[in-house]
């Protein structure tokens, strides 16, 4: 809660002091199935630097994704309802396809603020699991179409058909 405050406040009163050189993006990604994610996985990133050649340790990328806090093998989540949820550190995830946007610090403080919020919530597959997190970070941009979930199976054709409807 504290950090919500603080970050809102940096938003209200600090935003005209960031230069244009702050180079801020989100970014939006996919790992394919394979066998230690049968289903794939839909994820975010936020950072500030030149995406694909800035450092992912932390400093100048963050990389998230939503999960059930204790993992079900291969999708049984959906058969076990809601559980607790978790936001993870995706730094080491596959990367297999992605999308990036520019975005200011207002906008960087946004998405920081929905990760805070997504580290309350239940997980459950198909209802509110790793697409729902990558949709909910999305629609915080007008910009961005954000496709019909209901049209898909698995998180990377999701994300596969978010790329290509928001090239320009």
């Amino acid at each position: 809660m504290k950090l919500k405050i603080i970050l809102l406040l940096i938003i209200i009163f600090n935003t005209n002091k960031f230069s244009a050189q702050d180079n801020y993006f989100v970014g939006f990604f996919a790992e394919k199935m394979n066998l230690s994610t049968p289903v794939g996985h839909a994820f975010i990133g936020i950072g500030n630097g030149v995406p694909l050649t800035c450092d992912i340790n932390g400093n100048e990328t963050e990389m998230f994704g939503f999960y059930p806090e204790v993992r079900l093998e291969g999708g049984k989540s959906i058969y076990a309802g809601p559980v607790n949820g978790k936001i993870k550190n995706d730094v080491m995830t596959k990367i297999d396809n992605y999308h990036y946007k520019k975005i200011d610090f207002p906008n960087y403080l946004k998405v920081k603020l929905k990760i805070e919020e997504w580290k309350e919530k239940k997980y459950e597959l198909t209802k509110q699991d790793c697409i729902s997190f990558f949709i909910d970070v999305a629609e915080l941009f007008p910009d961005l179409i954000i496709p019909d979930r209901t049209k898909f199976t698995t998180p990377d054709e999701y994300v596969k058909d978010f790329i290509t409807v928001n090239k320009l």
